[in-house]
């Protein structure tokens, strides 16, 4: 049989990753000139019945946390672990159900993980080559065992329906396929333009019946990921290199096509502050229904020249009180050799 034109995989590469690309560039990431001079806090926030709500403040000092070689090497003896060849230290758990030392890369949650937005981007950002980002070294401290999170027919992230199939709007389909179709889409036959759609939106609901079949895992802890030129390289993003490498480490270790909550950035000051959180609602935690949460996760970036660093700190909303506590003490704890 015959293989029809929108059939193509390349066809539906380009209808599934154009609309969705330009949504995310509109939504991406901003940049403040300076960081305000009142920044000196990062939010944990909850959410109950809609409307969100501070659990705690943490303190930003990142000048503090920057120490010399004389002081980072006697932190060995006050019990805190170092890593030395990266030059990342932070305090010792006192609990066994915390993982200390080489975290790998943390996994996280945000609007990528929506079936057909995360889809766009993946198939835009392949024309970069393979993603190399798991070859980023984290240290840090991390509950052992992770957060296992399914997504149901109700779930939302940030507002946005797990499950939506954007071309259930006919007018957005149209203009996808007019962008592809090689002649003037008005002269195809209605039943023709009938097939073409529901060809594209069991495209969709396919990969969105694969997704809520996959259980995402997010870390909780508290994670440093130091980034270089080399990494920048490595990711095949060297050749569209920033005015500093702050401004690359932001863009590199929060996804430019995910809109924060918050990002300031101060140049002068080598420092950047940032909150990723995502609202969920709907979703299953570990196998019990939530019906609303926030995924937490805030910190801040340090160049020191050579060589950034992000440190962050990731914690669900609706886990005990003393996981929070302890994430406090690390991110308080971690120094940073200068």
């Amino acid at each position: 049989m015959t293989q029809r034109w929108y059939e193509s995989r390349m066809n539906q590469a380009a209808a599934i990753g154009g609309f969705f690309v330009l949504a995310a560039a509109i939504a991406g990431s901003f940049f403040a000139a300076r960081r305000p001079p009142d920044l000196t806090e990062l939010e944990i926030r909850t959410r109950v019945g809609g409307a969100q709500a501070v659990l705690t403040r943490i303190a930003l000092d990142p000048e503090a946390q920057l120490v010399d070689s004389a002081t980072f090497q006697q932190l060995a003896s006050n019990l805190v672990i170092v890593t030395d060849s990266f030059g990342v230290a932070i305090a010792k758990p006192d609990e066994y159900y915390w993982t200390l030392g080489e975290v790998g890369r943390p996994s996280r949650l945000s609007i990528l993980d929506v079936p057909t937005y995360g889809l766009s981007v993946r198939v835009f950002m392949s024309l970069f080559g393979p993603d190399t980002l798991p070859a980023l070294r984290s240290f840090g401290v991390r509950l052992d065992t992770p957060l296992h999170l399914e997504f149901t027919n109700r779930s939302t992230i940030d507002g946005l329906a797990f499950t939506r199939n954007p071309y259930d709007d006919d007018l957005l389909l149209d203009r996808a396929l007019d962008a592809l179709y090689d002649g003037d889409l008005s002269d195809v036959p209605p039943s023709e333009l009938g097939e073409m759609r529901e060809y594209f939106r069991s495209v969709m609901d396919s990969i969105i019946a694969a997704d809520l079949t996959k259980e995402t895992r997010v870390d909780v802890g508290v994670f440093v990921t130091p980034v270089d030129e080399k990494n920048l390289r490595a990711s095949g993003r060297g050749a569209f290199k920033r005015q500093t490498l702050l401004d690359d480490a932001v863009v590199l270790l929060n996804n430019p096509f995910v809109a924060p909550t918050f990002l300031y950035v101060d140049r002068e000051g080598g420092m950047a502050a940032f909150n990723h959180s995502v609202v969920l609602e709907d979703v299953l935690v570990d196998g019990v229904t939530t019906a609303e949460a926030v995924l937490n996760r805030v910190g801040y970036v340090v160049d020191l020249g050579g060589r950034a660093y992000l440190i962050e700190l990731q914690y669900l909303s609706t886990q005990p009180e003393s996981t929070l506590r302890d994430l406090q003490g690390f991110f308080r704890s971690v120094r940073i050799l200068r």
